[in-house]
C-alpha cells in the first residue's frame, strides 16, 4: 500500500496521463486543398489503372487520409461518390482495382472466349460494385486489355477473330453501364479523375473496333476477290450478282471507324486515335487481304477489275491508319500507355 501510495504522489491524477502539447496541423484554404487532392487522385487512379506494371503493396490514399483532419475530410468527400458507396473503405477499393490490373496484365485472355472463364473474369456483378464508377472503369479497361492480348496469339491459331463481335457488344454494354455509374458524380470530380480515364477507355474501345472493321474488310476481301478474276472485264462492267453488295457492305464498314469517334467528340470527349499494333493485324489476315487486292498482271490498269482491287485496298488502307506508300512496313511496335 505504501508503494502505492508513494507512486501517486509522484504521479498526480492531473498529470499521469499528460503529454506534451502537440502542435495544430495548419488549416491550409479549402479551395487550395480542393485542388491538391483532386489532382493527386487523378493521378493515383489514373496510375492504378491506366498505366502499365502493378505495384501490389503501393497504397497511395493512406498519406491523404492522415495527413491531417481536413485532408482526410476533404478526401473522404472525392472517394465517396467515385467508389459509390455512402462510407468509403480503401483497402477494398484499391485491392479490387489492383486485382483487375493483375487480370489483364496476367490472366490467360482466352478465357474471353470461353462461357465459363468469361463469368470468373466478372467480378463486378455484386450489387455493391454497380454504383462505383472508378471500380467500373478498371473493369472496363481489364477486359479490354484481355481482349486486345488475344491478338499476341497472332493469325495461326485462329483466336483473335473468334468472338470479336460479341466481345465487341460485351464492351459497349460495360462503357454504357459504367457511364450510368457516373452520372450523379460531381463536375469537378467527374472532369479531373474520371474524364481522363473514360476517354482512354474511349480510345482503346475504337482501337478494338477498327481491329474488328478491319477484319470484316479482309473477310469480305477474301472471300469475293477471288471470285471476281473468274470474269473479263467487259462481265465486270456491266455488273455481277452480288458486287453491289460488296460496294455497300466495304464502304459502310469503312466509315464506322470514323463516324464513331466524331460521335464521341460531339460528346464533348477527346478520343486519341490508337495505332494498330502489328499482330492485330497479322491476326486479322490484313497481309492476306492486301495481297489479294494485287489485280492481275494480265489486266491493264484502266479495267474496271483494277479500278475495283485499287477502291478496296484505298478503303482497307484507310481504316487501318496506314498510307499506300506505307502499307508494308510496320504500323507500331506497341501500344504504349502514356506515363502519367
Amino acid at each position: 500500500m505504501g508503494q502505492k501510495n508513494s507512486t501517486e504522489k509522484q504521479c498526480p491524477a492531473s498529470t499521469a496521463h499528460s503529454y506534451p502539447p502537440q502542435p495544430l496541423a495548419p488549416r491550409f484554404p479549402v479551395e487550395l486543398v480542393h485542388k491538391i487532392i483532386l489532382l493527386y487522385l487523378a493521378d493515383v487512379f489514373w496510375d492504378l489503372i491506366a498505366k502499365p506494371g502493378l505495384d501490389c503493396t503501393w497504397d497511395p490514399l493512406s498519406p491523404l487520409l492522415h495527413a491531417s483532419f481536413q485532408f482526410r475530410e476533404l478526401t473522404t468527400s472525392f472517394l465517396i461518390p467515385i467508389a459509390g458507396k455512402s462510407t468509403i473503405q480503401y483497402r477494398p477499393l484499391l485491392a479490387s482495382l489492383k486485382r483487375f490490373k493483375r487480370t489483364a496484365e496476367r490472366h490467360e485472355p482466352k478465357g474471353l472466349l470461353s462461357p465459363y472463364e468469361s463469368r470468373l473474369l466478372d467480378p463486378v456483378r455484386p450489387l455493391e460494385h454497380q454504383k462505383s464508377p472508378i471500380l467500373w472503369l478498371g473493369y472496363e479497361f481489364s477486359m479490354k486489355r484481355l481482349h486486345r492480348r488475344l491478338y499476341e496469339y497472332g493469325s495461326e491459331s485462329g483466336i483473335a477473330s473468334e468472338g470479336s463481335g460479341g466481345l465487341m457488344r460485351t464492351h459497349t454494354i460495360l462503357v454504357a453501364m459504367g457511364r450510368e455509374s457516373a452520372r450523379d458524380v460531381a463536375p469537378s470530380i467527374s472532369a479531373t479523375i474520371l474524364r481522363p480515364l473514360q476517354e482512354r477507355a474511349m480510345a482503346l474501345h475504337f482501337l478494338l473496333q477498327r481491329i474488328f472493321l478491319i477484319q470484316t474488310l479482309c473477310d469480305y476481301i477474301l472471300e469475293y476477290m477471288p471470285f471476281l478474276l473468274r470474269f473479263t472485264d467487259d462481265m465486270i462492267a456491266r455488273g455481277l450478282p452480288g458486287l453491289e453488295e460488296h460496294h455497300a457492305k466495304m464502304e459502310e464498314v469503312a466509315s464506322d471507324a470514323d463516324t464513331m469517334i466524331g460521335k464521341a467528340e460531339k460528346m464533348g470527349y477527346t478520343v486519341e486515335r490508337l495505332p494498330i499494333p502489328d499482330a492485330a493485324l497479322e491476326a486479322v489476315h490484313f497481309s492476306r487481304a492486301l495481297e489479294a487486292l494485287v489485280p492481275p498482271p494480265d489486266r491493264p490498269e484502266s479495267s474496271s477489275l483494277v479500278a475495283l482491287y485499287r477502291r478496296d485496298r484505298e478503303l482497307l488502307l484507310a481504316t487501318a491508319g496506314r498510307a499506300a506508300d506505307q502499307a508494308v512496313g510496320p504500323i507500331a511496335e506497341e501500344v504504349r500507355e502514356p506515363q502519367g
